[in-house]
């Protein structure tokens, strides 16, 4: 091995470490997403840096060097088939590239789509992290240091989530962070499902610390502090997970407790606590059942606020249970045959009579689920809010890779948690068999029964719980048989606690959806345990029979006893010099991460240390209320951190000292381009831009930094340095322009996403207060930095559509829509399945006819206006707004009432408690009545006109609607009673629009 070999070794660790840092501690509030496609951006950067080192690894190297299976060449898939997961993982993948391949949406399937960019690119990133550390974690401090990372790193998450209980957010959310936490990863249930994942190493850790309290008595001090720190994370852990009020995770940890007690009291031959658990998990589960009996005995119970939600567990009136049901329901109608897709340009899916097997690709759910939404969605979530998750791994994997890919990824399921027990000593040779059966029998029973029970939309519930049911009755069988193998104690908490994270993440994820923290931290665990249930004992075996004399080769003592020591430097290495200075950078990375998080200069000072002040001192940012709550999680951290990495005095404030310097040197850095940007004052759109560029730079900064903290710790965490640099001299260029590459490369297609998105978000308001010459040039900015999204083109379409109201000029305003019309074409060409692009251009070509003098031309853009909403109505057939949209459009353009009617009547069938489909009902009549000589006629029309404007009133009790609409109906309602001569009825209608115009909200 040479010196670059070794570096290459130290950027793979470093590259996962900041990855588990970054991925849940990192959210960007200069951005419009925020939280998950940010964070998935720096992942996907830091794959591209280790996938970099991986190469020059193996070239460095001369290939793969596998010391730990010996691969024969005459039977190359036997010593394949040796190296464990390798067959599941081969046939996952598979799955997972053909259903990209073949997707419906191949452009969105690999970058991912707008709101999540979990695409095929973003698992592969994730795929190469893990062949990382499952191919390179080989030590014992590797894997400690691995544990150490994620269980500080959810320390500040945790605290700043009971910071946000406690009314101490540093930051005016928009949203509700009280009633249930959100902590930095934006959703109630996303933070629950990453603190889930945690919880396991953090009891490890805290009952580790315990016992050497009592059992060592050379390190108490240290032993006390660390034992009082890992204390105080876990109880922070705990409640910050309880104010999710998610139930989800709550479930998940139960289960993943469950097994990692049962696993440990087998392994340290402790039945009786495998037995007690065993009876603690079995009256739960009763309880669980008798707390979800409507009107039950606990019925007082479920009424309680928190923990009563997991007594509505099945209740698909309560409002996210029936959100999960309704999604679930359309998951089964489009899992199951249906009819093609059909693109605006008259294609048809090629591949429809396959889907149901390979599924509609990777992260097409958004557009693809269109058909089968359900109209009762709109009463709990926005109108034209359509998932882009069915909040159930099981029917995620249906829908997007099929039949197929759901099986391979249960099967992987399987196989982990297999090889899991295996090597704990839980599972024997010829228990193979009766694990299989009772995984796939659970989980055949379990669905069967779930189906019986509340029909179709369970299956996906049924069949991942019948799995894990399955394990339960597995794990009983062996409890009341045998106890486990004789394994090392350390390398049992580690395996359980693995066991434990992943049985707990795929509990939760069948009430939820995996986000970036979560998966990336489910394939990290995965490597963890190939490495530390395999190939780390494996390579110790091999040690040890490398010492024999049978196996010892005729070398030197100084050489024997080299390869007896595998840890021990050799001569001349000088790693052990920087591989003390680790923690200060691991806790710098941590403190920086932080401070871009939490900086975010609300009250626009143009001071940094005024910034750095009120960011660490002020309340919320705004109101200048003093609150050291920020600051106080900031100390925690850094000095948590000290002690954590470090048990002896002197270590720790070397750590306090140079993470702090570094912490410091950001902050510093930081404020100031705050302040530069607040002290900048755009007089131009020019110079609005230049203020964005500003701004992006901060982001370019930070992850600048990031680069530079990996690049360091590399350095210290790489093992020796050896004599020579090089094995060839090519790599003095090969190595650096290898680097410098991925850092290219990752700022092209993952940070300027980040700050595209950061000028769409500076559009957003400006785009709300019709300010087009502003949102205009600043969509076009986002569009030269993300030209592959389609949503910039979307919102820069309709900025030119409604820019072209505000012009008198006929050639002016025609000039305009025709560059919207542009815009909007890419838009539909990046993403033709989208409705929105569709319903646009059909607007844009309504506007368009209603503006030109030409009778003919007008005539055109009536007819292509008709086809773009025919073609939004076959993408999107189950928006009640949309048919209404189409039904005036009828009416007003091509003078088709039966047409508008039927369109109308469509609507009201979707949903009958839409207050807008009568409102545009009553419109119609009353056109049609404006428009009627027969005075008999006439009086009908309105009589029916008066009926869908009472109906659209009695509507609002369901659904509400904006004050104007309000406002707007009753006056509608008062002409169309005037008319037919209800002097009595229209003055009162009147009267109820004019107090509604007085009330406060108007």
């Amino acid at each position: 091995m040479t010196k670059l070999s070794n570096f290459c070794n130290g950027v793979l660790e470093a590259g996962w470490l900041a990855a588990l840092v970054l991925a849940p501690l990192f959210f960007n509030t200069y951005s419009a997403r925020v939280f998950e496609p940010d964070k998935t951006s720096l992942v996907r950067s830091i794959a591209l840096i280790i996938a970099a080192a991986w190469i020059l690894k193996l070239i460095e190297e001369g290939g793969i060097r596998n010391s730990i299976v010996e691969f024969n060449p005459r039977r190359r898939w036997e010593s394949w088939s040796r190296i464990p997961l390798l067959i599941p993982l081969a046939i996952y993948l598979a799955s997972y590239l053909i259903s990209s391949l073949l997707s419906l949406t191949p452009r969105t399937t690999f970058w991912g789509s707008y709101p999540r960019l979990q695409g095929a690119y973003t698992t592969l990133s994730y795929i190469v992290i893990f062949g990382a550390a499952a191919v390179n974690i080989r030590r014992k401090e590797q894997v400690e240091r691995i544990i150490t990372t994620i269980i500080l790193t959810s320390l500040p998450i945790s605290v700043y989530g009971i910071m946000q209980k406690f009314l101490l957010d540093p930051l005016p959310w928009g949203e509700d962070t009280i009633t249930r936490i959100t902590s930095t990863m934006g959703n109630a249930i996303f933070a629950g499902a990453y603190l889930i994942m945690i919880i396991p190493f953090t009891v490890m850790r805290t009952l580790g610390y315990y016992r050497a309290i009592i059992t060592e008595k050379e390190k108490l001090i240290g032993n006390i502090a660390q034992g009082f720190i890992y204390t105080l994370i876990l109880g922070a852990q705990l409640v910050a997970l309880w104010f999710t009020g998610s139930r989800g995770p709550w479930l998940g940890l139960l289960a993943g407790m469950f097994f990692w007690i049962v696993l440990l009291s087998l392994v340290f031959k402790r039945r009786w606590i495998a037995i007690s658990a065993l009876g603690v998990a079995i009256l739960l589960g009763l309880f669980l059942i008798i707390f979800n009996i409507p009107n039950g005995p606990l019925e007082s119970l479920r009424t309680t606020q928190g923990f009563g939600r997991l007594g509505r567990i099945f209740e698909s009136q309560d409002g996210t249970s029936r959100v999960r049901e309704l999604i679930w329901g359309g998951a089964v109608q489009m899992a199951l045959p249906h009819d093609a897709a059909k693109f605006p340009d008259g294609r048809v899916d090629a591949f429809n009579f396959i889907r149901p097997l390979i599924g509609a690709g990777p992260e097409s759910l958004l557009v693809t689920f269109s058909p089968f939404y359900s109209p009762e969605l709109a009463h709990f979530e926005k109108q034209n809010a359509v998932p882009d998750r069915s909040h159930n791994e099981t029917f995620d994997a249906l829908l997007t890779t099929g039949a197929v890919g759901m099986i391979a990824y249960l099967t992987f399921f399987a196989a982990v948690i297999y090889f899991g027990l295996k090597w704990l000593g839980v599972i024997a040779a010829h228990d193979k068999r009766l694990y299989i059966a009772l995984y796939v029998g659970g989980g055949i029973l379990g669905a069967t029964i779930m189906v019986l029970w509340r029909g179709g939309t369970y299956f996906g519930v049924g069949l991942p719980f019948g799995m894990l049911i399955g394990l339960f009755v597995y794990l009983t069988f062996i409890t009341l048989r045998r106890t486990a193998d004789e394994i090392d104690p350390q390398r049992a908490l580690i395996l359980a606690s693995l066991i434990a994270a992943i049985v707990a993440h795929f509990t939760e994820i069948h009430f939820g959806i995996a986000i970036v923290a979560t998966r990336l931290y489910f394939w990290m665990f995965v490597a963890m345990l190939i490495a530390v249930g395999w190939a780390m004992p494996k390579k110790v075996q091999q040690g040890d029979a490398a010492t024999t004399p049978k196996a010892a080769a005729p070398e030197s003592r100084r050489k024997r006893e080299r390869g007896s020591h595998p840890e021990k430097m050799s001569r001349g290495s000088i790693g052990n010099f920087f591989m003390p200075a680790f923690p200060i950078f691991i806790s710098g990375l941590i403190l920086v991460t932080m401070t871009y998080d939490y900086f975010a200069n609300i009250r626009q000072l143009n001071s940094a240390v005024d910034i750095i002040y009120a960011s660490l001192f002020t309340l919320y940012g705004t109101t200048g209320t003093t609150s050291i709550g920020t600051a106080l999680l900031f100390g925690f951290v850094w000095l948590a951190a000290a002690l954590m990495w470090r048990d002896e005095q002197r270590a720790v404030w070397i750590t306090l000292g140079g993470s702090g310097a570094v912490w410091l040197a950001f902050m510093i850095l930081h404020a100031y381009g705050l302040a530069s940007v607040a002290n900048f004052q755009p007089k131009s759109i020019q110079e609005l831009a230049t203020l964005l560029t500003m701004a992006n730079t901060m982001l370019s900064r930070f992850v600048w930094w990031i680069i530079i903290l990996m690049a360091v710790m590399a350095i210290t965490l790489t093992p020796e340095w050896h004599s020579r640099y090089f094995k060839s001299n090519a790599q003095w260029i090969v190595a650096p322009l290898t680097f410098a590459l991925a850092i290219v490369a990752s700022f092209f297609f993952n940070i300027l996403s980040i700050q595209a998105d950061m000028s769409y978000k500076v559009a957003q308001p400006m785009d709300q207060q019709r300010r087009w010459d502003v949102a205009i040039p600043i969509y076009q900015q986002a569009i030269a930095l993300a030209p592959e999204q389609d949503q910039y083109y979307l919102y820069l379409g309709r900025a030119y559509l409604e820019s072209s109201t505000q012009t008198a000029d006929r050639i002016q305003r025609e000039t305009i829509l025709s560059v919207a019309l542009k815009e909007l074409e890419k838009a539909q060409a990046l993403n033709p399945l989208n409705p929105d692009h569709s319903a646009n251009l059909g607007r844009l070509s309504y506007q368009w006819s209603r503006t030109t003098t030409d009778p003919n031309e007008a005539k055109i853009r009536i007819d292509n206006a008709a086809t773009f909403f025919a073609s939004a109505l076959a993408l999107s057939p189950n928006t009640p707004m949309l048919w209404n949209e189409a039904a005036r459009f009828d009416l007003a353009a091509r003078k088709d009432s039966a047409n508008a009617l039927k369109k109308i009547e469509r609507s009201i069938s979707l949903d009958p408690q839409l207050t807008e489909t009568y409102i545009t009902l009553g419109d119609i009549w009353t056109q049609l009545a404006s428009e009627e000589k027969d005075d008999g006629k006439r009086r009908e029309a309105y009589q029916k006109a008066i009926s869908a404007f009472q109906q659209s009133i009695e509507a609002e009790k369901f659904r509400g609607g904006d004050l104007s609409r309000q406002i707007a109906v009753r006056v509608s309602l008062g002409a169309a009673q005037k008319a037919v001569g209800n002097f009595d009825a229209a003055p009162r209608s009147f009267a109820a629009a004019i107090s509604r115009g007085r009330s406060p909200c108007a």
